[in-house]
């Protein structure tokens, strides 16, 4: 039932409608709790609907019942750094290459931070593989 809930709330996701799919992830995580890609899937709705802080809630609660769970160490520092929080989204996703060594999000965020102007608090969605083929080395 809770893969029933999450499959409906991807495809709210899906629409852009997020408190739909918020509700649906909810729902899940009412019946699983302990499940991580479900808690990164709803703080990913949250953080685009701008619920900055409920979503690291999320991502948090993602990281203590899988501390393995690399997506949440990426999104989770997606997020810091949205919230202006530069090196504490470096942490996380340096925790990311530490589990992960070849993640390609990780990298890729890591290396965008160390050229990144000072100022900047732009950082491009995991869900754009395009842009990060691009920012990666050739071989990679």
């Amino acid at each position: 039932l809770a893969n029933l809930h999450a499959t409906v709330a991807r495809a709210y996701e899906d629409l852009d409608l997020h408190p739909e799919a918020a509700g649906g992830y909810r729902r899940a995580l009412a019946l699983c709790p302990d499940f991580a890609d479900l808690r990164v899937r709803l703080g990913t709705v949250l953080r685009a609907s701008g619920d900055l802080r409920g979503a690291v809630h999320q991502f948090e609660q993602a990281i203590r019942h899988n501390a393995k769970y690399v997506p949440a160490y990426v999104s989770l520092g997606v997020t810091l750094f949205a919230l202006g929080r530069p090196d504490d989204a470096r942490l996380q996703w340096e925790r990311a290459i530490e589990i992960e060594p070849e993640n390609r999000n990780a990298q890729m965020y890591l290396r965008m931070l160390d050229q990144a102007p000072p100022t900047s608090s732009v950082i491009p969605q995991p869900e754009h593989e395009d842009l990060l083929a691009s920012l990666l080395p050739d071989g990679e």
